[in-house]
């Protein structure tokens, strides 16, 4: 029976297609403008009806300064955001730096068959001090892009 059969001919809620990005780039901010992080990720949908489901998982979150707060984003394409964390970043009242991990799932219905990316942003949260820090050269961290059918 699947002689012949195609990702349109899927049932609604089989997996079509999956990508992963890696990155173990360490990177800081002092902004409280959003800047990329190097994670992204791609696909292209087979049909206007897929959604994307986005994994991702930040590893080495670090912040140095008892008044450090980060904001985290999800953006589609060049600047359409699909999820955001704000106010996240290990807090203790103290200047010592931790390292967390964060993650989020989040369902996206692109509505379109034409390459679609998404990318990871990241700045210090509007009072904050110090600076914030996503990686750290030996913690993973990781994007999957799963393509639902419609």
């Amino acid at each position: 029976q699947l002689s012949g059969m195609t990702s349109a001919s899927m049932p609604t809620g089989s997996v079509l297609q999956v990508v992963q990005a890696t990155s173990i780039t360490e990177a800081t901010s002092t902004s409280t403008t959003f800047a990329d992080y190097d994670l992204t990720a791609s696909l292209t949908p087979t049909s206007t009806s897929s959604k994307i489901l986005v994994m991702i998982t930040l590893a080495g979150i670090l912040k140095k300064n008892a008044n450090n707060l980060s904001k985290h984003r999800v953006v589609r394409g060049a600047s359409t955001v699909i999820s955001a964390w704000n106010n996240l970043s290990p807090y203790n009242n103290t200047t010592d730096r931790e390292s967390d991990q964060m993650s989020i799932n989040y369902l996206d219905s692109p509505a379109t068959t034409s390459s679609t990316s998404y990318k990871v942003q990241f700045c210090l949260y509007s009072g904050a001090t110090g600076d914030t820090l996503i990686g750290n050269n030996s913690s993973m961290s990781t994007m999957t892009l799963m393509e639902i059918a419609g």
